[in-house]
């Protein structure tokens, strides 16, 4: 059976370096202790892993839709060759972009498939990252639970999650 672990990305994965709230570049991102630790203890399990984000600046006009792709991708970079796919919400929950094995693809849910929302807490980013048999989502946030409780799959809070990481 194919099992995947989808992690929520910021303040389950990563931080802001500069201590502002969000992140304001790429760049400014570290990973939050714990975090690759747990990730390889999944990973010793058999589970691929797949993150993925809502990412609201874009349509608040805090960022662009690029940026928020570099963050992704340099997220991806941070973790290293673990990430086997990620998604990202930019707006109200109708488009996604998705990273499958490096390569990046846009998913509108009326045109292309039957999705729900895109943005958490709708399971439309789960439901497109999810291939396998076996779903673990891990989040920080309200909307992160509901989304795993909707996809009808386990949930873990991102603390109890690095904190496996860090008691191993």
């Amino acid at each position: 059976m194919d099992r995947i672990l989808i992690l929520d990305k910021d303040g389950t994965l990563v931080k802001p370096k500069s201590g502002q709230k969000f992140v304001q570049h790429p760049e400014d991102q570290e990973v939050l202790p714990g975090v690759y630790e747990a990730i390889q203890r999944y990973m010793l399990q058999g589970y691929k892993i797949g993150i993925a984000t809502n990412q609201g600046g874009v349509q608040a006009g805090y960022k662009t839709l690029e940026s928020a792709q570099e963050e992704l991708a340099y997220c991806i970079k941070l973790l290293g060759p673990v990430v086997s796919c990620a998604a990202l919400c930019p707006d109200d929950g109708s488009t996604c972009l998705a990273w499958f094995d490096g390569t990046w693809d846009t998913y509108d849910r009326v045109s292309a498939f039957p999705y729900d929302s895109f943005r958490k807490p709708g399971k439309g980013m789960l439901q497109l990252l999810y291939q396998q048999d076996d779903l673990l989502y891990v989040g920080d946030r309200p909307e992160d639970e509901e989304a795993a409780f909707d996809m009808g799959c386990e949930f873990i809070w991102a603390h109890e999650f690095r904190e496996t990481g860090l008691t191993q």
